[in-house]
């Protein structure tokens, strides 16, 4: 028996957060790269990705299809990040 855990980035829904969201970013790619230049490709190449992908669905598909139950979503911070979890006897 065990419990699989999965936390990653999502695109906010809300339009309002969605441009909040842009904005951090904006800046990550501003400032952050100045100071952490090993994460360049993170902060420019991250917020593409995380518009166009379709993790949550996909994972939570995958999820299933493995046997795992009781698989539920958390949306947190503004619907900018979401924690997956599921269990398997």
């Amino acid at each position: 028996k065990g419990i699989l855990l999965f936390h990653d980035f999502t695109y906010p829904t809300n339009p309002i957060w969605a441009a909040c969201w842009e904005f951090y970013f904006k800046l990550l790619r501003k400032f952050g790269t100045r100071k952490y230049p090993q994460w360049k490709n993170v902060f420019h190449e991250l917020p593409e990705l995380v518009r166009r992908t379709p993790w949550v669905n996909d994972l939570r598909f995958a999820m299933e299809e493995s046997g795992l139950r009781q698989i539920e979503t958390t949306y947190m911070i503004f619907n900018a990040s979401a924690i997956i979890t599921g269990t398997k006897a």
